[in-house]
């Protein structure tokens, strides 16, 4: 089950935020205490050309990327904060949400500078593959000082 956390101040009237949102999504259903809740988003935004620059390199994306971070209950610790992505093969676990952000643009920049500019000759079939999704996903890199 998905789940999102709605922050509320002890003023809100929740049978109001309740009976519009169970409009809206039969199944919605408020659960107070989220520390047994498996599995929430905690953070999503749209990354775009202006938004998103990794060390000194600006990536401009062919369209904008949804980032999307899920904090999953742990065995070790009480939760990780997750980032996954098949087509990138990124499946990143963190503990803080800023540290799982941060592991994501630097897995991108890897991606980028690793696999986007070498040659299909260079690279298994499978690299290829995860090739072509990073440049399906961003257009270019450009290096701050050539800015």
């Amino acid at each position: 089950m998905n789940s999102i956390i709605i922050n509320i101040d002890n003023n809100t009237d929740l049978n109001v935020i309740y009976n519009q949102l169970k409009k809206q999504y039969p199944k919605f259903e408020i659960i107070k205490n989220t520390e047994n809740v498996e599995d929430v988003k905690v953070f999503e935004k749209y990354l775009s050309e202006v938004d998103y620059k990794y060390n000194n390199t600006k990536y401009i994306f062919n369209e904008p990327y949804l980032l999307t971070v899920h904090r999953k209950k742990g065995n070790d610790i009480p939760f990780w904060y997750c980032v996954e992505d098949k087509n990138l093969g990124i499946d990143i676990m963190e503990e803080s949400l800023e540290e799982a952000i941060s592991v994501f643009y630097s897995e991108i920049d890897f991606l980028w500078r690793n696999y986007a500019s070498e040659k299909d000759e260079k690279l298994t079939k499978g690299a290829v593959i995860l090739k072509n999704n990073v440049k399906d996903l961003i257009k270019e890199a450009l290096e701050e000082n050539l800015l």
